[in-house]
C-alpha cells in the first residue's frame, strides 16, 4: 500500500489523512508539537466549501459540534464606523451554515477523529530534513533523531513550512504585511480593546475589524 508521510497535525494534515485513507492510501501524521489542551491561536470561520470538504470525508460533525453558525461578517474601522457586510456563502443542502470555530479545538477534534479511524499520529516530531532513497522512496528525518520512510511527503505544516523549503529552498517565506485583524461575536453587542467601541451585532454575525500597523509595530 502506498504510504504518505504528512507533516503537520493541525487542520490540513488530519483532513488530508482522512481523504487519503478513503481512497486506499496509508497516511501517517507527524505533528511537531506535543499533544496539548491549551487554547493556542484564535478563531476562524470555515465557509460552506470547506464544510463540504469535511462532509465528503465524513468529518463534518467535527466542525459543527464545536462551532457556531455564522452567516455574514460585519466590517468596522478603527473609529467604530460600520463599513459593510460580507455574506459567507450559501449554506449546505442540509442547511449547515459557515461555522466560526476556535482553531485549537478544531485541530484537537480532527486529531481525535483520525486516531479513531486508525490513522497513526505521532506528536513531538519536528521535521528537519528529507531526501530520496536509492529505491525512489522518501526518508523524513526528525529533530529527535528518528526517521520515517514513505512513498510521498506532504507538507501541512503551515505558513512557515519546513517541508516547503526542503522541497524548494528558494520558495518564498511568509512575511508580515502589517495588518492586524481582530474579530468577535455577540448578541446584542461586542466590544474590543482597552478603548473599546461598542459594536452592535446580530446573533448570526461576526464583527471584524482591522488596522494597519506602523513601522514601529504599534497600533
Amino acid at each position: 500500500m502506498t504510504r504518505a508521510l504528512i507533516i503537520g497535525g493541525g487542520i490540513a494534515g488530519p483532513t488530508t489523512a482522512m481523504a487519503l485513507q478513503r481512497v486506499g492510501l496509508e497516511a501517517v501524521l507527524y505533528e511537531a508539537h506535543p499533544r496539548t489542551t491549551e487554547e493556542v491561536g484564535s478563531y476562524f470561520t470555515v465557509t460552506p466549501n470547506g464544510l463540504d470538504a469535511l462532509r465528503a470525508i465524513g468529518a463534518l460533525h467535527t466542525a459543527t459540534a464545536i462551532g457556531f453558525p455564522t452567516h455574514k461578517n460585519v466590517l468596522w474601522n478603527d473609529r467604530g464606523r460600520r463599513l459593510g457586510t460580507i455574506p459567507l456563502g450559501d449554506a449546505l443542502l442540509d442547511g449547515t451554515a459557515s461555522q466560526t470555530i476556535n482553531r485549537a479545538r478544531l485541530s484537537r477534534a480532527l486529531q481525535d477523529e483520525v486516531i479513531r479511524r486508525g490513522v497513526h499520529l505521532e506528536f513531538g516530531k519536528r521535521l528537519v530534513d528529507a531526501s530520496t532513497s536509492a529505491d525512489g522512496r522518501v526518508v523524513a528525518r526528525f529533530e529527535d533523531g528518528t526517521e520515517a520512510t514513505g512513498d510521498l511527503l506532504i507538507g501541512a505544516d503551515g505558513v512557515h513550512s519546513v517541508t516547503r523549503h526542503i522541497i524548494d529552498s528558494s520558495a518564498p517565506r511568509g512575511r508580515y504585511l502589517g495588518l492586524v485583524n481582530f474579530g468577535g461575536s455577540g448578541n446584542p453587542v461586542v466590544s474590543f480593546g482597552a478603548n473599546a467601541e461598542v459594536l452592535p451585532c446580530q446573533a448570526d454575525e461576526v464583527a471584524a475589524g482591522d488596522r494597519l500597523r506602523g513601522s514601529s509595530g504599534n497600533m
